[in-house]
């Protein structure tokens, strides 16, 4: 991405913490980090929902709930930023149903679901289940495959090449940022993957089993026999 968009990793204004911490125990670090950098941050992107979970059972209300909370406060940093939390949906969840996994006290407690599916090279970003804000049309981008010449993996061979998103529609982006920033305080974004691989023992039994055509390739069995 710093090649393709000629920006420079040691002076653009982005700051990390390294690795996973408690950030119910690192609020006081942050926030004199901040501080001493006398930093106004905009936008906290938390990476992932589910790694900073400081609860046991993601399934229960009150620990969501607490942990939605959690990551709000951090909109009180100076220059009240906001908090947008990777989550990811159930496994195979349908595309109407991009929501964070796990009990649905953390999607009340945030302001709103932002969802982004695939396809093909395309994803589209868009509000889903709930957003605390004007409306917006989907934003699409497009995925492209970059090569990075200092990218190097543990033996110095060049990485595998990977993928960055350009967007399709500048104007709309930025009408949905704008948003984000003035009304919508704390967002999840949902994350659709592809499936994963069959565990082992189930591809034995996918094997066993005839395959059920879906409705297309139904249909076109019957509109030309000879398919069969």
């Amino acid at each position: 991405m710093t090649q393709e968009m000629g920006i420079d990793p040691d002076t653009m204004d982005v700051h990390f913490i390294n690795g996973v911490v408690k950030i119910s125990e690192n609020v006081a670090n942050i926030e004199a980090e901040v501080a001493a950098k006398k930093l106004q941050p905009t936008l906290v992107i938390v990476d992932t929902v589910a790694a900073y979970f400081e609860g046991d059972d993601d399934n229960d209300n009150v620990q969501m709930g607490n942990h939605a909370r959690l990551l709000r406060s951090m909109t009180n940093l100076p220059g009240g930023p906001c908090v947008l939390a990777l989550a990811h949906p159930t496994k195979r969840a349908a595309d109407d149903d991009l929501i964070p996994k796990g009990g649905g006290a953390f999607l009340n407690e945030v302001d709103g679901n932002v969802a982004l599916r695939r396809n093909g090279q395309v994803i589209a970003f868009e509000a889903l289940g709930k957003f605390r804000g004007p409306s917006f049309e989907p934003v699409h981008f497009e995925l492209v495959t970059v090569q990075h010449p200092k990218l190097r993996d543990t033996k110095g061979a060049p990485s595998r090449p990977s993928l960055r998103c350009r967007s399709r529609i500048s104007a709309l982006w930025s009408v949905s940022g704008r948003t984000s920033v003035t009304r919508t305080r704390c967002c999840a974004l949902s994350i659709s993957t592809p499936q994963e691989p069959p565990r082992r023992g189930e591809a034995a039994r996918n094997e066993r089993q005839p395959r059920v055509p879906d409705r297309a390739e139904a249909g076109a069995a019957k509109a030309d026999p000879r398919g069969a």
